[in-house]
Order: C-alpha cells, then structure tokens, then sequence
C-alpha cells in the first residue's frame, strides 16, 4: 500500500515476506491521447498529449503464479488494457526467468547469483531453427550451428546472431 503513493518514475516491484511475495507496478505514468504511443516527439500543444497521470489503482498488481512472481520490464497493461510502456521489452525474457524458477523449489543466494547472470537466449531458441534452415552453408551457418545459446563475450553463435538479428530488424524497417 506505501507504492500507492509513489511519486517515482515508473518501475516494477517485486515484494515479498514471510507469507507472500506479490507484483507491483508503481509510479507516475502519463495518461496518452488515445492515438498516440509516446514513442516519437509530437508538437506542444497539439491533440497528442498527455492528459494527466494514471492513478495508481490503473497499474497492475498481482500474486504468483504457480508459486512464483518474475518481471523483467515486459509488456504490461494498466488495468484498463492501456500499454504502460513504449518499447517493452518481449516476453521470453521473463519466460525464461519462469522456466529457471519452475524447475526446483529450493532456491537460495547462490541460485538468485545464477539466474542473475544468466547469458541463455530463449529469444535465440526460438528464432535459431527458422534461421538456419535459411542460412545457406558457410561459417556463419556453421557457428551458429553449434551455438548453445549463450551470450559469452568470445561466443562466436552469439556475434552471428546478433548480426543476422539486427540485420534482419533493419530491412524489416
């Protein structure tokens, strides 16, 4: 209930104690004109604008899901079904938070560490198939071909992906 009354920029919270942990998005989010994103610069004064704050009670809250709460700046909506961020980042993030999470129930610090230093893509995982069954053979197909998915700093898979990811966004542009 203290998060009711916060006057910070936007965040998602994660609270907890000894019977519960709950999700909680708090802060001062502008309320948009209907047909504007927020994403690109608009002109002062004209029908694009914000028109005041969300209230508090319009930013989601919620409980576990099987027993467990993640967030990882994913898409959220406000409880009217309002986008709450611009640019959000996609799912498989928190989806693989939730995949870690799931498989044991005993975590402790030296899991947290873990998870916090994650390098696994499931971004990768998903797009990796698609992608090379359209590659034609060569060393990028073959780097990637025997990538784990892991963002090591000297991943050889990884540079490759990022360049054919950020490729890819580019003529989709």
């Amino acid at each position: 209930s203290a998060l009711k009354h916060a006057t910070l920029f936007s965040l998602h919270f994660v609270l907890a104690d000894v019977a519960t942990v709950r999700y909680c998005h708090a802060g001062r989010l502008p309320r948009r004109s209907a047909d504007w994103s927020g994403l690109y610069p608009v002109r002062a004064g004209g029908a694009q604008r914000w028109t005041g704050f969300m209230s508090s009670d319009e930013l989601p809250r919620s409980g576990p899901e099987k027993g467990v709460v993640a967030t990882a700046n994913e898409a959220r909506a406000s409880t009217r079904g309002v986008p709450l961020a611009t640019l959000a980042q996609p799912s498989y993030r928190r989806d693989r938070i939730l995949e870690v999470l799931w498989v044991r129930r005993d975590h402790d610090l030296t899991s947290m560490r873990a998870l916090q230093l994650d390098l696994h893509s499931e971004q990768a995982a998903m797009l990796l198939p698609r992608l090379l069954a359209a590659l034609p053979a060569g060393p990028v197909r073959a780097a990637l071909a025997k990538w784990d998915q892991q963002y090591f700093v000297d991943s050889h898979g990884a540079h490759a992906f990022e360049r054919r990811r950020v490729t890819a966004d580019h003529h989709r542009q």
